[in-house]
């Protein structure tokens, strides 16, 4: 976590989360001269992520950009922050994603599935190894799953509709 205020009057807080890159931007010029910016062992490409709560409401809000933290990780690392401090933590705390009813709509009115990125966290995600896993597999702790599932040949290939639907109505 980068930064935290709080704004009294408007009645919430401003977190700023920085997610840390490894992979090091060149700087350039229009004609092309391209330098990769010198960094020191202890230094990162900080990306921000910004995000308001509201505690009457009990609402985050998420501004994130390419490449940032995302909700999952946000999760985990409030999680990891909760369970530090009250020890009778339960790991029920989840941030629940608000969800747009148009665009799930749209979502399930596709004839045809080209890439299904499947990205889940919390309780959804408790289990979902173990269930596409052999019976005798074990994964225990996993926070997060994410799978993609896409057809890069031919052009007019598409996943299976009946399977991508599953997959949509158990996860979404």
């Amino acid at each position: 976590m980068a930064d935290v205020s709080v704004d009294i009057e408007m009645r919430y807080y401003h977190l700023v989360f920085e997610r840390l890159d490894y992979q090091v931007p060149n700087r350039t010029t229009l004609h092309g001269e391209s330098e990769a910016l010198d960094l020191q062992d202890d230094e990162y490409i900080g990306i921000d992520v910004n995000v308001l709560y509201d505690p009457h409401h009990h609402i985050f809000m998420i501004q994130r950009n390419r490449s940032s933290l995302g909700p999952s990780g946000i999760e985990s690392f409030l999680r990891t922050i909760i369970s530090d401090y009250h020890h009778d933590f339960n790991d029920e705390f989840n941030l629940a994603i608000v969800s747009d009813e148009l665009a799930k709509k749209r979502t399930f009115n596709q004839s045809a599935y080209r890439k299904l990125h499947v990205k889940v966290a919390g309780l959804k995600a408790n289990g979902l190894v173990e269930k596409l896993r052999s019976k005798s597999g074990v994964a225990g702790g996993v926070g997060t799953v994410e799978i993609t599932f896409n057809l890069d040949t031919p052009r007019n290939a598409k996943i299976d509709e009946d399977f991508a639907k599953s997959i949509l109505e158990k996860f979404y």
